[in-house]
């Protein structure tokens, strides 16, 4: 098994704040909805779980997160609920897990190359769309203003609403109420804009980047194939932040839409790319690795995010036949390297 997961419910960034402040009052502790993952994963792979405690030490899985907080916390407390043990794990975080967890930190060109190339324009234009600005003048006139709020304004409202949901999920908002269910969507939308182009098919450095963490995974499941697993971990676990699991999911190529998602195709293309499904609070994308006996070609590997299998299109299903995968990935980890942070690519 090979797992790269999101952090649990946070509170808001710093970024956040300032514009939440005069909405909401935040709780004062978070819920730790990762508790759930923990147990459905000891349920769907019971083989995978060394029972005894005692038998359990640094070697036998390997644990890493990124430099915050939120993922160490994530971290130990899904070990100690995977294990029913405490103390036998203790977060380490290594340059070569770096690159895997977070490859656009030190990485100049994902920084210097954000403005000149203008990944919010389609984003922007949709905020200008007669649709959207319909949104704006609904909810403003459900607050009883005259003039209309500002998109700051509604986007403050829509991210206070996600947050009280995912605080207390069995609770309703009051300020997910002022949006009806097809101004949701549009709000989804905006989101899923801007993440296409910034982390997602939409930026070819997502891709370029995500190639150490298919490395990784690809390394661990060749010596599961050669049954080299003796003295390897029975599985590696990544504990990162959104944009760790859509860098993945694009270098992987899973829900890329044949046609990109733009301001003005809304209505017009069933897109795959998500991010409330893809990249939740605690989002998982999880690689298990099967033998199955009496097959011709016996290795099987399938995805499964958020503990739901994925349906695969280079793979025609939900079974992907190791050996086509390792065709398909071969030249991409080939060439695999830091180097496109360092260089400008015209075509990024």
């Amino acid at each position: 098994m090979w797992m790269m997961m999101r952090h649990g419910t946070r509170y808001a960034s710093e970024n956040e704040i300032p514009i939440l402040l005069g909405l909401a009052k935040f709780r004062d502790q978070i819920l730790k909805n990762h508790i759930a993952n923990r147990e459905r994963v000891k349920q769907a792979f019971p083989e995978l779980i060394i029972k005894n405690p005692n038998d359990i030490n640094s070697n036998s899985y390997v644990f890493r997160a990124s430099n915050t907080a939120r993922t160490n916390e994530t971290l130990i407390s899904f070990t100690e609920g995977l294990f029913l043990k405490k103390g036998f794990i203790t977060p380490v975080a290594t340059p070569e897990s770096e690159r895997i967890i977070e490859p656009y930190q030190n990485c100049f060109n994902w920084y210097n190359d954000y403005d000149s190339n203008h990944y919010n324009d389609e984003s922007d234009k949709f905020i200008m769309t007669s649709e959207f600005q319909q949104l704006i003048k609904n909810v403003s006139s459900r607050l009883g203003f005259i003039r209309s709020l500002n998109f700051n304004e509604i986007y403050a409202i829509y991210t206070t609403c996600r947050y009280e949901v995912a605080w207390n999920p069995d609770q309703l908002s009051i300020w997910c109420m002022l949006f009806l269910f097809e101004e949701m969507k549009l709000m989804e939308y905006i989101e899923d804009l801007s993440y296409y182009y910034i982390s997602g098919p939409g930026r070819k450095l997502s891709g370029q980047l995500g190639c150490h963490a298919v490395s990784d995974m690809f390394n661990h499941f060749e010596k599961v194939e050669n049954d080299t697993l003796h003295d390897q971990p029975k599985g590696i676990f990544y504990f990162g932040h959104t944009l760790s699991i859509q860098i993945l999911l694009a270098a992987l190529k899973i829900n890329a839409d044949e046609v990109p998602i733009n301001a003005s195709n809304y209505h017009t293309v069933d897109r795959k790319y998500r991010t409330s499904l893809q990249t939740p609070f605690s989002a998982n994308l999880m690689a298990v690795f099967y033998k199955c006996e009496g097959e011709n070609k016996p290795n099987k590997v399938i995805f499964y995010l958020c503990e739901k299998p994925l349906y695969v299109h280079y793979c025609n299903g939900q079974i992907c036949d190791w050996d086509e995968l390792k065709k398909k990935f071969q030249s991409d980890i080939d060439t695999c390297t830091i180097d496109v942070c360092d260089k400008k690519d015209q075509d990024q």
